[in-house]
């Protein structure tokens, strides 16, 4: 038995090598080492808070997190790989010096059967500066002009602030964050979402994949407003020193203003009436320059049309001294009213002997330019039997004599200079 097994044997174990080399060919044909190259494999950061605990952030240095890797194995396991299934990994708690963080190469399938991974390079170079983190306030850029007769109102926001945070080389670039809406050619409001946008003090956008925002974007509501004009009327209080008068109604640079708002709410506007108590005259002796800020008495949900003006108006009363002035007025113009139809009455004048008792002399205050223009016959005179009535506290006239007051109808700015009374006939008539 010995002598078969040691028959030969050299034989024997060449034999058995050309067996095992037969095989090893066979499985390197079948199954040879292949190397394969991904490009574009992205590298993961880890431990950022190494850097910004001490508020420090980075930024990567000529795209070097971008990384080509050869995978080198058996042809079956290579094969059985993707560039999906490569992790580059940098650690930021491990920066050398030189601001080089390395690369550690992984994959997440037979990793342990590959020869190696290989990377084009074998860290990534970064640049290590402070954190920075402003607040600005978010700019709504309104573009365009609605429709005619309509302006934009309120625009009113969901966010009035952004955060950003980053490198501070760029966050200091950064001198607004604004977004923007469309209100061309529009009648009705808006309700819409914007992407706010940053830019530097040369109106340049800022971008950049190391600035983060606690927000993309917001909400924007925009009310549109229609607009019409009305006039101002403007009013005062008070009087001037004795011997003055004012002159004319208080004068503007603003005699109309666009106004506007609902088209509910302007259908219910006229006019903006300014009180006397905006403007006082007492005592005055000089024509009066004021400001008055009109937007107070804008009624409610009403604005004016232009966003830029303020409601500030310059308001002239012209006061002027008075002088007086005498008219003859015809005794026979003076009308009697609300007499009662029983009774008939008469006007008897006492006079001097040289005065004509056709006529009565009334003196008047007033503005010298609106005087010399009066003549007699624009005097209107009158008595009315009811005011006496009610001034005697009477029910009825019974036939006699009796004073009464003139009333008298004078041109604005013209005042009579006393009270004048005639002596009234009363009598019954006869059947």
């Amino acid at each position: 038995m010995r002598k078969k097994l040691t028959k030969n044997l050299g034989l024997k174990i060449l034999s058995v090598l050309i067996s095992f080399a037969v095989w090893l060919l066979v499985v390197n044909i079948d199954d040879p080492v292949i190397s394969t190259t991904y490009s574009g494999v992205q590298v993961d950061f880890i431990n950022a808070d190494a850097l910004t605990d001490q508020g420090k952030t980075y930024e990567i240095i000529d795209n070097t997190d971008v990384i080509s890797v050869t995978v080198t194995g058996k042809r079956s396991y290579v094969e059985s790989i993707s560039k999906e299934n490569i992790r580059a990994v940098a650690d930021l708690s491990n920066i050398s010096y030189t601001g080089n963080v390395d690369i550690a190469l992984s994959t997440n399938k037979n990793f342990d059967k590959l020869d190696s991974l290989k990377g084009n390079r074998s860290s990534v170079s970064i640049d290590v500066e402070s954190l920075k983190t402003i607040h600005l306030p978010i700019n709504v850029e309104v573009a365009g002009d609605p429709a005619d007769g309509y302006v934009v109102g309120d625009v009113t926001t969901n966010q009035n602030t952004i955060k950003i945070s980053g490198p501070e080389s760029i966050i200091s670039t950064i001198a607004k964050a604004q977004t923007e809406v469309s209100v061309g050619s529009r009648t009705s409001d808006i309700s819409t979402t914007a992407d706010i946008r940053l830019y530097d003090s040369k109106d340049k956008e800022v971008e950049s994949s190391y600035i983060t925002t606690n927000i993309k974007s917001i909400n924007i509501g925009v009310s549109i407003l229609a607009t019409k004009s009305v006039p101002v009327e403007y009013n005062y209080s008070g009087n001037p020193e004795q011997g003055y008068m004012v002159a004319s109604d208080p004068e503007s640079n603003y005699k109309n203003i666009y106004i506007a708002g609902k088209q509910s709410d302007l259908d219910r506007v006229s006019s903006i009436m300014v009180p006397g108590t905006a403007i006082n005259v007492d005592g005055l002796s000089a024509p009066l320059k004021t400001s008055v800020d009109i937007s107070k008495y804008l009624p409610e949900g009403i604005r004016f049309s232009d966003s830029d003006f303020s409601g500030q108006v310059s308001v002239t009363v012209d006061i002027q001294k008075t002088i007086e002035k005498e008219y003859n007025i015809k005794t026979a113009d003076i009308s009697i009213l609300n007499l009662p139809s029983d009774l008939e009455a008469e006007i008897e004048v006492t006079t001097d002997d040289d005065d004509d008792a056709s006529t009565m002399a009334i003196k008047t205050v007033g503005i010298k330019e609106v005087l010399d223009g009066l003549t007699a016959n624009q005097i209107l005179a009158s008595i009315d039997i009811n005011e006496y009535l009610k001034t005697v506290q009477a029910d009825e006239l019974a036939a006699g004599k009796y004073q009464m007051e003139l009333n008298l109808v004078l041109p604005d700015k013209v005042l009579p200079a006393e009270s004048y009374y005639v002596t009234v006939k009363v009598s019954k008539k006869e059947d």
